[in-house]
C-alpha cells in the first residue's frame, strides 16, 4: 500500500462525488425508498473507509499525468506568507476547523449529558388511561422538572391520536 499525493487526491474526489450521491438519495423521499437501508449503510461504510485509508494497492496502475498534477503541485508550493506554501496554509486552516468543530461536538454532548442526567420518571399516575394503555411498558417515560412542558407536549401527542 502507498500513499501519495495523487492517491489522497483521487480519494477525496471519489469519495466526494460517493457522498453527494449518497446526500442526493437520503434527501428526496422517493429516491431513499428504492435503496434498502442495509445498502446505504454499506455504501456509507464504503466512504468511511475510502476517506480513512487513501492508498493505492500494490496491483494499481498508475499512469503519470503531466498536465493536472504537476501544475496543482506547483501552485500548491507557492510560498505566500511568511515562507509558508498554500498547501501549509491550507492544512493550517483544515486543522483549525477540525479543532474548532470537535469543541463544538463536545459542548454538545456535554450539554446532552447534562440533560439527561437531570431526566425524572413519569410517575404512573400521571397519564391518561388511554394513552398510558397505548404506550407499552418497556418505554419509560422521563421529564425535565422546571421545565413547563405538559401542556406543549400532550398537544402534540394529542394531535397525533386524532
Amino acid at each position: 500500500m502507498l500513499i501519495s499525493f495523487s492517491s489522497v487526491l483521487i480519494s477525496i474526489l471519489l469519495s466526494g462525488s460517493l457522498i453527494i450521491f449518497l446526500q442526493y438519495v437520503l434527501f428526496f423521499k422517493k429516491k431513499y425508498k428504492i435503496f434498502r437501508i442495509d445498502f446505504l449503510s454499506v455504501f456509507s461504510l464504503i466512504i468511511f473507509l475510502r476517506l480513512l485509508l487513501p492508498v493505492e494497492f500494490i496491483n494499481t496502475k498508475t499512469i503519470p499525468s503531466y498536465k493536472i498534477l504537476t501544475v496543482l503541485y506547483k501552485i500548491g508550493r507557492v510560498k505566500l506568507l511568511y515562507r509558508l506554501s498554500l498547501i501549509n496554509i491550507l492544512i493550517i486552516i483544515w486543522l483549525i476547523g477540525t479543532v474548532i468543530m470537535l469543541f463544538k461536538f463536545t459542548k454538545k454532548m456535554y450539554n446532552t449529558h447534562i440533560l439527561s442526567v437531570k431526566l425524572c420518571s413519569l410517575p404512573n399516575n400521571y397519564l391518561n388511561k388511554k394513552v398510558k394503555n397505548m404506550i407499552p411498558k418497556s418505554i419509560g417515560l422521563y421529564y425535565l422538572p422546571g421545565i413547563v412542558w405538559e401542556s406543549y407536549i400532550l398537544k402534540l401527542f394529542f394531535q397525533k391520536i386524532k
